[in-house]
């Protein structure tokens, strides 16, 4: 249902007010105009609120329409009726995806959008209004509604109502959302309605050209738009992996991951081209926020009856696949075995370590309490001590533990290693190989405080997560007031995996890699401190983590590091003396405020490295640049805004710039940037 629309010269008290913009209102007339019933208009702001709700009531035959409505709407809200069945998804689907195609979300805000209860279908229909202008595209507003909205813009927020966000994480509407999305990203679409309104058109510009004669036909940001439609919907990177595991008796196991934010369905393997391997049930990939970030899914394909499987025939497999809603099978991509080298960040650790930690005759334990404790003193460990997942590990106040000859801390349990002002601990390395402190999937929070770190070495992953001298997998800890110090060896000093980070009052010093490393983590990190970095000081990919009132001091990469899709709220970041301040990557989405950069080759950059990945953007506010000798690096399709204003791409390659050949060795040690 569409509401008739005109621009209209208002003159007041018999003075011109130039043009305005006139809306049609909700009455009998406008569902006459749109060929339907009569029937009853509501919206959802605060509750169900339909429009003159008191004359319906009065009414028999609207009365019950009205209470019908009111329960399916209460049922669908407590989750005992899916939105389907009050809701009309498709159209619900075309209406978002014509918002998309305006690059507006306003007419979806609660206040705007209202809804038809067509009696014949018995389903409720979407009719937008109070539509925006069309202009020249912010990149930081610029994203399709399935995408996962960037923060402070419209899309986040309405991300977070939980209407919204039950229909559009309902498959039902995703199918419909795809198919329609498919359709008006196609140029011949935008031709074919230009034409049929060409009339329409022009008498309105005309209209407009009496009170703003210099005014330009917008709708070239419309095929603008629609580009960017296509190049989400089908682009040129894979959207699917997909990893042969084993044959499960007449079953293959198989891991699948979406790579990009549109569901996909996939449909079928196949072998040489020729026999077909069906999934024992549908299989909708849903977008790759929808599952732990990196992860793949397993999935089972009959083996046809007769079909004799061997081992070698694994490598002649492909995975036929499409949108979700789109013509099956249409796509390809080859199954690869899951111990090839991927391009999953899931790799996990090695196979879980036995237990030892009674072979070190100066652990206690308290079978009553279920602890293993490090007690105060001097302990020197040779080799590795493993802690099982059914313990509580303590490190107590007053500890020194010395880790030599490459030897680590590796616990499946959380670890509380919780020192005081005036007993604090410390675990170094006296021949500095020592491999610090591994915490894999223990199943309770972590707790570091009053802790000193010292010339402890990290380890390397190939193809997999990288290991820091400190490293919590799938673990969530919170650190505070903890050093970290005089690190010679390893891509990172703190790795956090998978895991939530809290952590304030920290300082790193001297380290020879990254001082912190962030893989799909979630978290904060305030009040701390990073001097004299070889690498960068705080690296994230696939992160979602808020940064507050930090200093950085002699930093040979950047200050921040954000990549793979990472989205960082930074606010009072002091940075001196860096190669680069921040840096937005992979599309990634930085939301920067307060920050102070003095003396860095670049305060802020904004680029693209990976092609699976879209482009970085920041959105800056009250920054301020001492003796910065490029404030800004934007690359092409990159974005920064200033204060809500746009800073102009001004450079190519921006990762080639940031670490030439003049910086060629520093470049090796943050191949993040």
């Amino acid at each position: 249902m569409g509401l008739r629309v005109d621009f209209v010269n208002i003159s007041i008290n018999g003075k011109s007010s130039g043009i305005y913009y006139m809306e049609e209102r909700f009455d009998k007339y406008l569902v006459e105009n749109n060929r339907l019933r009569e029937g009853i208009f509501f919206k959802i702001e605060k509750g169900l609120e339909p429009y003159q709700e008191g004359r319906l009531m009065k009414n028999p035959g609207t009365r019950d329409q009205l209470l019908m409505i009111k329960r399916l709407w209460q049922q669908v809200m407590a989750g005992d009726l899916p939105p389907g069945k009050l809701f009309d998804m498709k159209k619900m689907a075309q209406v978002f995806v014509v918002c998309d195609l305006m690059n507006n979300k306003h007419p979806l805000a609660a206040q705007n959008l209202r809804y038809y209860f067509n009696p014949i279908t018995g389903l409720a229909e979407p009719v937008a209004r109070e539509w925006e202008e069309l202009y020249d595209n912010d990149p930081l507003e610029l994203a399709l509604f399935l995408e996962k909205p960037r923060p402070a813009t419209r899309h986040f927020r309405f991300e977070r109502l939980p209407f919204i966000r039950m229909i559009y994480d309902n498959l039902e509407f995703k199918r419909h959302y795809i198919r329609e999305a498919a359709e008006v990203s196609q140029v011949q679409f935008l031709d074919q309605l230009l034409k049929r309104n060409e009339d329409k058109l022009n008498a309105l510009l005309k209209k407009v050209y009496r009170t703003w004669p210099f005014y330009e036909d917008p709708t070239q940001f419309l095929y603008e738009n629609q580009r960017y439609m296509r190049s989400v919907l089908f682009p040129e990177a894979e959207q699917l992996s997909a990893y042969f595991n084993q044959k499960d008796g007449n079953r293959l196991n198989v891991y699948l991951q979406n790579q990009q934010y549109m569901p996909l369905q996939v449909d079928y393997l196949s072998w040489r081209d020729s026999i077909r391997f069906y999934p024992e049930s549908p299989i909708a990939l849903d977008s790759k926020v929808k599952v732990p970030k990196g992860e793949a899914l397993a999935f089972y394909f009959t083996v046809p009856d007769g079909l004799r499987w061997e081992e070698g025939m694994a490598g002649e497999l492909k995975a036929h696949y499409n949108l979700l809603g789109l013509a099956p099978g249409a796509k390809t991509t080859p199954v690869l075995r899951w111990n090839d080298e991927a391009s999953l960040a899931y790799r996990g650790f090695e196979e879980a370590r036995t237990s030892n930690y009674t072979s070190f005759d100066f652990i206690e334990q308290d079978a009553e309490q279920n602890t293993i404790t490090i007690p105060a003193g001097d302990w020197s460990i040779n080799q590795d001590l493993v802690i099982p997942s059914d313990k509580r590990f303590e490190i107590a106040p007053g500890a020194r533990i010395d880790l030599a000859n490459q030897a680590r801390i590796i616990s499946y349990s959380p670890v509380f290693c919780q020192g005081s002002e005036e007993h604090p601990i410390l675990i170094h390395s006296s021949d500095e190989s020592g491999r610090g402190l591994l915490v894999i999937e223990a199943p309770q929070r972590s707790y570091l405080s009053h802790t000193t770190f010292d010339h402890l070495s990290g380890t390397g992953q190939e193809g997999g997560p990288s290991s820091g001298a400190i490293t919590f997998y799938k673990s969530p800890v919170s650190i505070h007031t903890c050093f970290f110090s005089n690190n010679k060896q390893g891509k990172s000093f703190l790795s956090i995996i998978r895991s939530e980070l809290a952590m304030d009052e920290a300082l790193f010093s001297n380290i020879a890699g990254n001082a912190v490393d962030g893989d799909f983590c979630t978290g904060s990190i305030s009040n701390s401190s990073f001097v004299n970095i070889g690498g960068n000081g705080i690296s994230l990919r696939g992160a979602e983590v808020n940064l507050s009132h930090l200093f950085f001091n002699s930093i040979d990469g950047a200050g921040i590091s954000a990549g793979e899709e990472s989205e960082l709220d930074a606010r009072w970041i002091d940075l001196r003396n860096a190669a680069a301040g921040i840096a937005s990557q992979d599309g990634s989405a930085v939301a920067l405020a307060d920050v102070l950069a003095t003396n860095c080759q670049v305060g802020i950059a904004a680029f693209q490295e990976k092609k699976s990945f879209g482009p970085g953007l920041v959105a800056a506010q009250r920054i301020e640049f001492v003796e910065v000798a490029s404030p800004f690096l934007v690359e092409m399709q990159s974005g920064i805004t200033l204060d809500g204003n746009p800073v102009a791409e001004n450079a190519d390659k921006v990762k080639d710039i940031l670490f030439g050949q003049e910086n060629k060795g520093k470049a090796e040690q943050t191949e993040d940037l």
